[in-house]
């Protein structure tokens, strides 16, 4: 299963878009993960803190959520899922939530082969999932050249072969 986790803001959001009546959501920017995931045949996974949005148990989702939804199913994009929130603790630190959830997506779900698009560094180099991570820029978002690195991740970089 090929998988493209996505982040939101500073992925397809970003400081110099004007447009704020799509919640700030770049229609170019969204082009972008269009074409990865027509490229490399990925399901979306929404990583972002705006899959909070949705409710899973009640199939709830929040104003925001459905605007997300909308402008990517506009693009052909459809969100295939999103990760499971794992509580902050303490001992845990807020910086390694996001590589756990992913992580934990990836185990459940069989993925041989992802990217993750994210303008943060979530302390992924830790659980060894910075060889998938294309850093994007909170300034201006995606760029095509991320979106090659993403497509190259991947279509060429197996998680299974890759992990020991």
């Amino acid at each position: 299963m090929k998988v493209l986790f996505l982040d939101v803001d500073g992925v397809i959001t970003h400081q110099h878009y004007e447009g704020k009546e799509r919640e700030g959501l770049d229609p170019e920017k969204i082009k972008l993960i269009a074409r990865i995931v027509k490229d490399t045949g990925a399901f979306v996974v929404l990583s972002s803190s705006w899959r909070l949005s949705y409710d899973q148990q009640t199939g709830g989702k929040a104003w925001d959520y459905i605007i997300l939804e909308n402008c990517l199913a506009e693009a052909g994009i459809e969100i295939y899922d999103i990760t499971t929130r794992i509580p902050f603790s303490s001992s845990l630190g807020w910086r390694r939530t996001r590589p756990l959830e992913i992580l934990d997506w990836i185990v459940e779900h069989k993925v041989n082969s992802f990217a993750i698009l994210d303008d943060d560094e979530w302390d992924f180099a830790r659980y060894g999932l910075d060889k998938h991570w294309v850093q994007t820029s909170s300034e201006f978002g995606i760029s095509t050249l991320d979106t090659r690195l993403a497509t190259n991740l991947i279509e060429n970089m197996k998680f299974r072969e890759d992990w020991n």
